[in-house]
């Protein structure tokens, strides 16, 4: 693939929040009653997940944008969980699939199969669960999971966490908490309580970390229509792109969201980047590109793209949360220093923070991103500062994995 833009315009309509429409589904699949999902993503992940809930359901149809899940509030799941390459999915849906009396495997491909997964090992017995497997997917699990106050240990994933609230919310029986020992990615966390309330869930989370369900206080909802947002992590590379050069006008994100990656709009601000919402749009022109210092612990997604835009500021830039990089669809860390270093970018993790020394990119590059969406995207963000035709030999559609749609908006709205 020929990638060729030096500057981007227009007004773009931003891919749904693969996390937002993952988490309802799987909500969707265990309330008892009929959900309208509006403007649902189609990525591979959200595909993943919208197979599980078809299996599990009992009708999924297509609607005026979007789907409808109708369900019965029945727990006793019979088929297996396959969840693609998706480690939200792994991570959400195990501890639901937990939730049936029914031996289920859960699996996946590719990277996912390498991913920890040590947590459900340690946790899901505490809970009644029998589980089998080492500390990786596939994992074969037989509930029922039995909630009950516990307290685990966060430092690894939300996810996990996330599947555990979804697990409680629609099985506890009485008053219990989870509660969370160094906790990373709490927006996540706040975006899975923000979508077990949309469905009747009580949910209260007092200042000492706990998260307390109580199903005297839940409602019913037997109606649900949940529009999906769109997605910060998709948007992070046109907003660095129209930092970089140009000017975007990017529909359908919310200026409050829970999502994690909204935290962008803090390196923008440093940067001296002009933004501004205006009529539920976000409006992004390039600016002053000055070096900006962000923590990245709970948005780490953002970590290729806000690199490359890093190495086109005129100083020294500070990222941190390194540490959250280890366990993606690569090793992070290492695929973004190598790119840096093949721009000629001055780079290095120092402790858990990656200094990149920017201002001077090189008029041309090879590089071969790993079969890693946030990767090959900035890689493609990294060809604006190439001179002329930037060859992609390999790996161009692993963008699929959540943006199926990247190479097609690209080709309209880059220059």
């Amino acid at each position: 693939m020929v990638i060729n833009f030096t500057s981007v315009s227009g007004t773009l309509r931003i891919p749904s929040s693969k996390s937002h429409t993952q988490r309802v589904l799987a909500a969707a699949m265990l309330h008892r009653g009929t959900t309208d999902i509006i403007r649902p993503g189609n990525s591979e992940d959200e595909l993943a997940v919208c197979g599980i809930v078809r299996d599990h359901c009992d009708l999924f149809e297509e609607i005026a944008n979007g789907w409808r899940v109708h369900a019965s509030g029945n727990h006793s799941f019979t088929k297996d969980f396959f969840c693609g390459e998706s480690g939200l999915a792994a991570r959400l849906l195990t501890p639901v699939a937990a939730l049936s009396q029914n031996q289920i495997s859960v699996t996946g491909t590719g990277s996912l199969l390498t991913r920890p997964m040590h947590f459900f090992n340690e946790v899901l017995p505490q809970l009644g669960v029998h589980v089998e497997g080492n500390d990786c997917l596939p994992v074969r699990i037989k509930g029922p999971l039995c909630p009950a106050d516990i307290t685990v240990d966060g430092s690894i994933s939300s996810q996990f966490i996330s599947g555990l609230m979804f697990a409680f919310a629609f099985a506890a029986g009485n008053a219990v908490a989870i509660t969370i020992k160094n906790p990373v990615s709490i927006p996540y966390l706040n975006l899975s309580r923000q979508v077990l309330q949309l469905f009747g869930k009580y949910i209260g989370h007092p200042e000492t970390g706990s998260y307390l369900f109580d199903p005297r206080k839940n409602e019913i909802k037997p109606q649900l229509r949940v529009e999906i947002e769109a997605d910060w992590s998709s948007a992070a590379f046109w907003i660095c792109a129209a930092a970089i050069n140009g000017s975007m006008q990017l529909e359908g994100l919310s200026a409050d969201s829970l999502q994690a990656d909204i935290a962008i709009l803090k390196a923008l601000q440093q940067s001296g980047t002009p933004f501004h919402f205006e009529q539920g749009n976000l409006i992004v022109r390039s600016g002053e590109r000055r070096p900006f210092t962000i923590d990245l612990t709970d948005a780490p997604d953002l970590f290729p793209v806000l690199s490359v835009f890093a190495a086109g500021c005129n100083g020294v830039s500070y990222l941190s949360g390194v540490h959250r990089l280890k366990h993606k669809e690569s090793d992070r860390a290492l695929e973004i220093q190598k790119l840096l270093s093949d721009m000629h970018i001055d780079c290095a993790a120092e402790k858990d923070t990656l200094r990149i020394a920017g201002g001077k990119t090189t008029a041309s590059f090879q590089f071969v991103p790993p079969a890693d969406h946030r990767m090959v995207m900035a890689t493609a963000l990294a060809a604006m500062y190439h001179s002329g035709d930037f060859r992609l030999h390999h790996n161009a559609d692993a963008v699929a994995k959540s943006y199926p749609l990247f190479w097609e908006h690209l080709r309209r709205h880059g220059n």
